[in-house]
């Protein structure tokens, strides 16, 4: 009677796993040494647009057009010989061709004594978005401030100068003297 619920709340725990597995928000896929997936989360197929049995017959030479098979086999051989977890931003390719900027956090796993990576993948889209708007919008000040005719100074939040326009240097101001002090 005991070994049935000790089963039970065994069979309850996978349950639980898998849910879990499938309800997270970054994509999961589990990759062999040979760069084959394994096994990925819901996340992962929504991510990409694929569905889960489209998804595991591909490799990361499908997926990732970056993919170098040479730092991939040293990064498997690396983490052989210790717990290495690697995370870099990339590019994976979806279903429909569109390369999608993404977050990748690389773990070296040993399971039955073959080894496998998992990978944490987030999509970083956004972040993109916001850091290339943030550039534009740098871009567009600097334009406006460096023809301004008149002096004008940018302060940080510790009220160090962080920026002169050229019409303050004509006025006799030395950068070295400025930039990085505060007033």
């Amino acid at each position: 009677m005991r070994e049935i619920s000790s089963d039970k709340t065994r069979a309850e725990q996978l349950k639980l796993l898998e849910h879990a597995f499938n309800h997270i928000g970054e994509a999961v896929y589990l990759i062999s040494r040979h760069a084959q997936l394994i096994q990925v989360n819901k996340e992962a197929c929504r991510l990409l647009g694929y569905d889960q049995q489209e998804l595991l017959t591909l490799s990361l030479e499908d997926i990732a057009p970056d993919f170098n098979t040479q730092v991939w086999t040293d990064f498997c051989r690396t983490a052989q010989n210790q717990a290495l977890s690697k995370t870099f931003e990339t590019t994976l390719r979806c279903q429909s061709g569109v390369l999608l900027p993404v977050e990748v956090n690389l773990n070296h796993i040993i399971y039955h004594d073959q080894p496998f990576i998992m990978a944490l993948v987030r999509d970083i889209s956004e972040r993109k978005r916001m850091e290339n708007l943030l550039i534009l919008r740098e871009r567009e000040f600097r334009t406006l401030a460096d023809s301004l005719p008149d002096p004008l100074c940018r302060y940080d939040c510790e009220t160090r100068r962080t920026y002169i326009n050229p019409a303050w240097l004509k006025s006799g101001g030395i950068i070295d003297d400025v930039l990085g002090k505060t007033f």
